[in-house]
This record gives C-alpha cells, sequence and structure tokens, in this order.
C-alpha cells in the first residue's frame, strides 16, 4: 500500500484523506477523516507518548471514540469526540495508525507512521484534573493492624499516626507513621478524597523519610487505589507497588489473585535518615476499563517504566466509590518495630 504524508507547518499532520492542506476537511466527501497532531510522524519519543488527534465525519454525524493501534494492536480506547490521552508504550519502534468512529459505526484511519519510544516523561496532567495537595495534613486519614486488614502473619500492638510533624519534615509539617508488634505483623494508613469514577489516570506524588530501624522491614509498601463501578460491578482498582526488602525488588499488585507480583526492576534498601522523593503514574486501562497499568514510578530522580499490567476484581459488598492513596509498613522476622514519615503528599487525577 502506497504512504501519503500531508504537511502543514509548523506541525506533521497525518490524515486518512489524502488532500492538499487548505482542503484537508472540506474535501473529506466521504466516510471519518482522521487527523493525528502528535506525535509527528518519524519521531522519537518518551514514554508514555501523548497521543492528539481529531476527527470529522463527512456526513455530519457527531465522532463518539478513537482506538490507538501500535504494531496493530489496540493499546488505548476511548469514547469521546477527540483524542487526547498518555499511552504507555514499550521501548523501540512502532506502526501506528488511529481510527476513529461516529455515532452511525462508520470509521476512518489515519494513515500508518512510525515512532519510536525511547526514554521516560513524567506525563502532563490533561484536561479535566483534579488536585488534591498535602494530603499528609488532611483529617480524615484511617488506619488498621490486624490481619483481616492489613494482611501479614500477625496482628499489630499498636500502629499510631501522628500528623504535623515539624521535625523531620519537608515542607515543615509531616505526617508520622509507627508500628509495633511481633514478627511479619503489618499495618496500613489510608486517606480518601471522594468518588471520581470518571478519573482514569493518577499521578501520586509524595516524600517519605526512614530511621535506621527501616533496614529491618520486610516490605515498604505505597498504594493509590480508585473503587469505581465497571458494567453495574463496583470494582477495586489497586495500584499497590511494594519495596521488597526481603527480596531486593519492587512488586505490583495483582488484585485477582490477591499477590504481589515481582517485577525485574531493583528496589535496595533506602538510605536512612534522609528524605526520597517519589513519583508513581498509573491507569486505568482496557476497552471496559476494567485493567490496571503501572505507568513509571520516580524514585530520587529516576524514572523507570514498569509498563506492567494487572487485573481488576469486584470490592467487598459494601464498598462505596472513592479514590485515594495509603501507606503500609510490614515489620520482618525479628519484631524490630518500624516507622515511616511522609510529606509533601499530591494526588492528582484525570
Amino acid at each position: 500500500m502506497r504512504r501519503y504524508t500531508t504537511v502543514i507547518l509548523p506541525v506533521l499532520v497525518l490524515a486518512f484523506c489524502l488532500l492538499a492542506p487548505a482542503t484537508a476537511w472540506a474535501s473529506c466527501v466521504s466516510g471519518v477523516c482522521v487527523t493525528v497532531t502528535s506525535p509527528s510522524a518519524g519521531s522519537t519519543v518518551p514514554s508514555p507518548v501523548r497521543f492528539t488527534a481529531s476527527a470529522v465525519s463527512a456526513s455530519g454525524h457527531p465522532i463518539t471514540g478513537f482506538v490507538v493501534y501500535a504494531d496493530n494492536t489496540n493499546v488505548y480506547r476511548n469514547y469521546i469526540g477527540s483524542l487526547d490521552a498518555w499511552v504507555v508504550l514499550p521501548f523501540g519502534n512502532h506502526s501506528i495508525y488511529i481510527r476513529a468512529w461516529d455515532s452511525t459505526g462508520a470509521y476512518g484511519t489515519s494513515l500508518t507512521f512510525t515512532i519510536t519510544a525511547s526514554g521516560t516523561v513524567i506525563p502532563t496532567p490533561l484536561a479535566g484534573n483534579v488536585v488534591f495537595d498535602n494530603l499528609d495534613d488532611a483529617t480524615g486519614w484511617g488506619s488498621c493492624g490486624d490481619t483481616g486488614c492489613a494482611g501479614g502473619g500477625a496482628n499489630a500492638t499498636s500502629w499510631p499516626l501522628t500528623q504535623n510533624v515539624a521535625s523531620p519534615s519537608h515542607d515543615g509539617a509531616s505526617a508520622h507513621i509507627q508500628i509495633t508488634g511481633p514478627a511479619y505483623a503489618d499495618a496500613l494508613w489510608w486517606k480518601k478524597v471522594g468518588a471520581y469514577n470518571d478519573k482514569e489516570n493518577f499521578l501520586w506524588e509524595w516524600w517519605f523519610y526512614l530511621p535506621a530501624s527501616s533496614t529491618t522491614a520486610q516490605n515498604l509498601e505505597f498504594d493509590a487505589f480508585q473503587f469505581a463501578p465497571v458494567n453495574g460491578t463496583m470494582t477495586k482498582f489497586m495500584f499497590g507497588t511494594e519495596c521488597n526488602y526481603n527480596l531486593g525488588v519492587w512488586d505490583g499488585w495483582n488484585e485477582q489473585t490477591g499477590h504481589w507480583v515481582h517485577t525485574s526492576f531493583s528496589c535496595p534498601k533506602f538510605s536512612t535518615s534522609t528524605w526520597h522523593h517519589a513519583i508513581l503514574f498509573v491507569q486505568k486501562v482496557g476497552d471496559n476499563r476494567d485493567q490496571i497499568r503501572y505507568g513509571n514510578l520516580t524514585i530520587d530522580g529516576v524514572t523507570t517504566q514498569w509498563n506492567l499490567t494487572e487485573p481488576t476484581g469486584p470490592t467487598p459488598a459494601g464498598w462505596s466509590a472513592t479514590v485515594g492513596v495509603q501507606y503500609q509498613l510490614d515489620i520482618g522476622p525479628n519484631g524490630t518495630s518500624l516507622e515511616e514519615w511522609f510529606d509533601g503528599v499530591k494526588l492528582t487525577i484525570w
């Protein structure tokens, strides 16, 4: 098949209708015409990749959705009249095309073009984003220390949370969590911000500080979550991450099996008595938005692309829709008490 490229300075535009720039829309006389505005053909871009496109139906019907195909595989789908989305792609060369539908089921497809995904980027929040800043200072944190809630092999003895701690702190007021108990006891602290069922992207930033005793931990856990309906079923999107001190790797959470999935990404024990900076980008994915995808994790300025997709599962009966973040401390085999400070907690969703 021949491939044609229509150039409109200063950006490269790839269109399904093979037309001169001045008549691109007016001469799209049949089907659906798709115009891709980013990324540019032949470009090298970091992942996640921001895809933007528009479409018009020659018959005047509204556009109802887009699909991004990479290497003939559906990697992103929406159900709205335009495309502006961050999509996680594996590193390397990719053949891309974008398809759009109108309300009658008619569709059009952009020209196929190539890009190279190389390096990582922390996504910029898109239109409609909601920001929750300084959550460490917010009221309404919940906590638990029993095996039925926090897991582990034993119930914790105590698990206090102290807020507005002046020292150590990153911005002048940190939150301090502690756990005491027998070997393998766990404790969990969480903050819910309310129901935002339409949000599909989660960018979570925080700072954390660990004392020398933290080196005895079994795991240090950092999670973002959303409980939202999928086809009428309240579904648990648990974007769970833990630094597995026992194995020295990062783990992601599989809600369907209820087990951690070991990644190939190293997580050595964090240095103590200093502040560490973390940023996590995760998404709801799948045509029905019934899966989770771990995008990038940034620790102290070093960003690693996980590109790990895991299933969701139904929430326990009675759970209501909400979004939030949580921290967990897991005592190691020697039973040493643990503590952690976190600060500057910011969650952005869109």
